[in-house]
């Protein structure tokens, strides 16, 4: 087998044709192959072309501390995984403490990006934090309860540089909680955090 030619897309996309030779010698069959070129770009391709094929071969994962919504309502730990391509989805899973509320939080859910690193819109469930509430008889006495519910954020995963795999999320939107017992039932929401993509 050998290679006779190939062609670099703008998609990312490589059409190397080759010419096999079947066992008597003497028939040739042409045929050919697609495939991405982010694992096998030589050093005469032009930067257009690299660069476009590094985000078309752009399926990752990554994992980080931070604090906010994704990271389990403050201070924790978030793992990602995004699909391959320009524009795509990420899944992501985080927990962590909530130091003022003194309670373990969790969250997880889908993003979607239509540009790079940059999702449009995050939406996912988890644990917020802890109240305090109670009152009968005009005696308030003290119970606590779990806060929970669905949050929407814009942001970004943005790595220092295209040869970097270190990066930072930043993200803002808001939280609406199911069960609160009182009237603030939409809280503002954030994300920020530093990531390692792998």
């Amino acid at each position: 087998v050998f290679e006779v030619s190939k062609i670099l897309y703008d998609d990312g996309k490589k059409q190397i044709f080759e010419i096999v030779m079947d066992g008597d010698g003497v028939n040739f069959d042409e045929y050919m192959v697609i495939k991405d070129v982010y694992d096998d770009i030589e050093e005469n391709d032009d930067k257009e072309t690299i660069e476009t094929s590094r985000f078309a071969a752009a399926t990752y994962f990554m994992l980080g501390p931070g604090i906010g919504a994704s990271y389990g309502g403050n201070a924790g730990l978030r793992f990602q995984a995004r699909t391959k391509g320009v524009v795509g989805f990420g899944l992501h899973a985080g927990g962590g403490y909530n130091a003022g509320a003194e309670v373990v939080g969790a969250s997880a859910g889908i993003k979607f990006y239509p540009f790079k690193g940059f999702y449009l819109i995050n939406t996912q469930f988890g644990i917020i934090g802890k109240e305090k509430y109670g009152k009968k008889d005009d005696v308030t006495y003290s119970k606590e309860r779990i806060l929970y519910g669905p949050s929407a954020l814009t942001g970004v995963d943005w790595t220092f540089g295209d040869e970097n795999n270190v990066g930072l999320n930043i993200a803002v939107g808001a939280t609406y909680v199911m069960n609160t017992e009182y009237d603030n039932d939409i809280i503002t929401a954030f994300d920020l955090g530093v990531f390692v993509k792998f």
